[in-house]
């Protein structure tokens, strides 16, 4: 009997750590979960926010955010609208970065067979010149 107490004190202790353990990380996570809206915030701040005012209504945008007239009411571009445009210039500045590395890369196998080319003249020039001195 007295193995089976020490035994499972043992393992309640354990336990007990583990608790601690745990509640220590908790503890931990929810003070940076109570700074993760701040440090969200400082980022936010970073992007160009401007205020700009059409017809006696003021908006706080960032910069490159339009504002359209839409059923008679002057507004923001909706976010899916905004969005769409970011990213087809994204799109659009890939596509030309793809067509640009494919150049590079064409360049760059000619410039390897050219190498190759020259290695093989190399090659038969020094060939030759064995055989003359032979």
């Amino acid at each position: 009997m007295g193995k089976v107490r020490g035994s499972w004190h043992k393992v309640t202790s354990t336990w007990k750590r583990v608790d601690v353990f745990v509640l220590c990380l908790l503890a931990a996570s929810g003070s940076w979960a109570l700074k993760a809206p701040a440090i969200l915030a400082e980022e936010a701040k970073d992007e160009q926010m401007v205020i700009r005012e059409q017809k006696g209504l003021r908006f706080k945008l960032p910069a490159d955010w339009p504002i359209e007239q839409r059923d008679g009411v002057l507004s923001p571009v909706p976010v899916e609208a905004y969005l769409s445009r970011k990213f087809s210039s994204v799109t659009s500045r890939l596509e030309a970065m793809e067509r640009r590395i494919d150049g590079l890369e064409k360049r760059l196998r000619s410039t390897e067979q050219g190498i190759d080319g020259l290695k093989n003249n190399l090659a038969s020039l020094s060939k030759q010149d064995e055989a003359k001195k032979e």
